[in-house]
């Protein structure tokens, strides 16, 4: 493994349902993403948020499109990579199982530091792969729930 990795913190909303788990939910979460190859394609990815705590997946990363995928056997992660401003976000959608009920998310995550030297590589790699602030934008006015979740992130980290 080649060592490099990031960081990102965010929040989001989920949607919890079945007979008697019918809910919506606030929660935080944090994501870190490292590469377990030297091309940064094969990843490791420590998810965690206050919803459905600590996974430890593995995960493609732009070998086969701009998305990551990943599983843990009964949740299903994608991720989108986004570098607007000079700053990372990551979008993550999260369906499958959990604790019995069918669960859906989507949270922003953005990268935490927001500038380092330490990790010029990784952040070449982000800004060659990630999708660009036209594409981020269009994310943000076709999903209000992201959107809000962008202002308060952002207004954050000024």
């Amino acid at each position: 493994m080649s060592g490099y990795s990031r960081t990102y913190s965010g929040e989001g909303q989920a949607l919890i349902v079945k007979e008697k788990c019918n809910k919506v939910i606030d929660f935080t979460s944090s994501y870190t993403w490292t590469n377990g190859d030297n091309s940064g394609t094969l990843t490791i990815l420590n998810y965690e948020n206050s919803v459905i705590g600590k996974k430890l997946l593995a995960g493609l990363y732009g070998g086969f499109s701009d998305k990551e995928f990943s599983s843990d056997g009964s949740l299903n992660f994608n991720t989108e990579y986004y570098f607007v401003d000079e700053i990372a976000f990551v979008v993550v959608f999260i369906t499958g199982i959990y604790k019995n009920c069918e669960y859906s998310s989507y949270e922003l995550d953005i990268r935490v530091p927001l500038v380092t030297n330490s990790s010029l590589r990784a952040n070449l790699n982000l800004q060659e792969k990630a999708k660009g602030a036209d594409e981020f934008h269009k994310l943000l006015e076709s999903n209000a729930g992201l959107k809000k979740i962008y202002l308060k992130l952002k207004a954050k980290n000024q």
